[in-house]
């Protein structure tokens, strides 16, 4: 993902892709359109845009939506891997996908119906 988070903090916001494992919803160096959202409107299956750290950002499926001690985190995934990320703390998740750029036209989604797998919707039922 790109490393470009704008400094206004606007409500919609778009980053560059890299890297390949959330294809084919998401492809290597494609824009997405990002919303800045509360977590409370983050949804198992949404597509998160998270910040691990200052430098490293990615868009992610969330996988599972917890809180331990009074602190709110989601579990991500990306789509083409088995691992899972750490637990993202509700601070560092900068907003969910609601669209991307297919060549200059920019096509709205709802990310969250799309490419779930079995093992993911298995997690939900527990």
């Amino acid at each position: 993902m790109s490393n470009f988070i704008p400094s206004d903090n606007p409500p919609v916001f778009r980053v560059k892709t890299w890297g390949t494992c959330m294809e084919p919803l998401i492809g290597h160096e494609e824009y997405l359109l990002v919303k800045r959202c509360a977590f409370e409107d983050i949804r198992i299956g949404d597509v998160a845009y998270c910040r691990l750290d200052e430098t490293f950002k990615f868009a992610h499926r969330v996988i599972e939506i917890k809180s331990d001690n009074g602190k709110r985190f989601v579990v991500t995934k990306p789509d083409q891997r088995d691992m899972i990320d750490p637990p993202i703390p509700e601070e560092n998740i900068l907003g969910k996908v609601i669209g991307k750029y297919v060549g200059d036209r920019l096509v709205f989604s709802d990310f969250r119906l799309q490419n779930i797998s079995d093992n993911q919707n298995e997690s939900q039922k527990k």
